[in-house]
């Protein structure tokens, strides 16, 4: 029972290897003008990442020739050549990374340049369409350039960059606020004389009904002649 279980396991086993999705393929290009030092490393980067089981490279060699600046390049890879060195190292290179790298169906591009400081590489993610961070020219070998693809893989670029939330506006010197309103003194005061003048009047009704209700003694006087 113990060897039918562990049988029909392998069975089962089979077609999800035969399922399972390749490693990313990695295109990796010299650009500009090749420098001896720079197409080394590229040639080692390549060397370190297809005896990986995590990544894949381009298959054809001419290909991987062209994209190193090798000399002389096939009839077939002129385009390609032509392509590589228009590379700048570059936000620019996006639509030739993108162009080359969809015919040859990578996923992700390495594109290494020569600069007086050392190797500038630069990482671009084709899936986001964006760079990875960049670090400085500087002194790379092939595990430094394989470590800062890996970088870029666990934190992937973000295709669309973030928007920065608007300035709080100020005054300006042409824009200033209009000045308040003044109001009218009797318009501030009309309330006051109104309810000043009501109660005048009342006091003055109630004045009079109280004269008129109030009882009147009338003296009359006699006057008596001599007796």
């Amino acid at each position: 029972m113990t060897r039918g279980f562990a049988f029909a396991v392998a069975l089962t086993a089979v077609p999800l290897a035969a399922h399972a999705d390749p490693p990313p393929k990695v295109c990796i290009a010299v650009a500009g003008d090749p420098d001896e030092a720079v197409r080394t490393l590229a040639r080692e980067t390549e060397a370190s990442l297809g005896s990986s089981s995590s990544w894949r490279v381009v298959a054809d060699s001419s290909t991987r020739d062209a994209l190193r600046g090798e000399s002389p390049t096939t009839a077939d890879q002129t385009d390609r050549s032509a392509s590589r060195r228009s590379l700048r190292s570059t936000d620019a290179d996006a639509d030739t990374l993108e162009s080359i790298g969809d015919a040859l169906g990578c996923a992700w591009f390495i594109t290494l340049a020569a600069r007086s400081a050392g190797t500038a590489p630069r990482v671009y993610d084709l899936a986001r369409h964006a760079f990875a961070s960049a670090p400085p020219a500087g002194s790379f070998d092939a595990p430094a350039v394989v470590i800062l693809l890996e970088g870029a893989m666990s934190h992937p670029a973000a295709s669309i960059p973030a928007v920065a939330s608007p300035p709080a506006t100020t005054p300006s010197s042409t824009t200033r606020s209009a000045p308040a309103r003044r109001v009218p003194t009797i318009s501030r005061v009309w309330p006051w004389l109104v309810v000043g003048g009501v109660v005048l009047g009342v006091l003055g009704a109630v004045v009079l009904l109280q004269g008129d209700t109030t009882p009147r003694t009338n003296i009359s006087v006699v006057h008596r002649g001599s007796e």
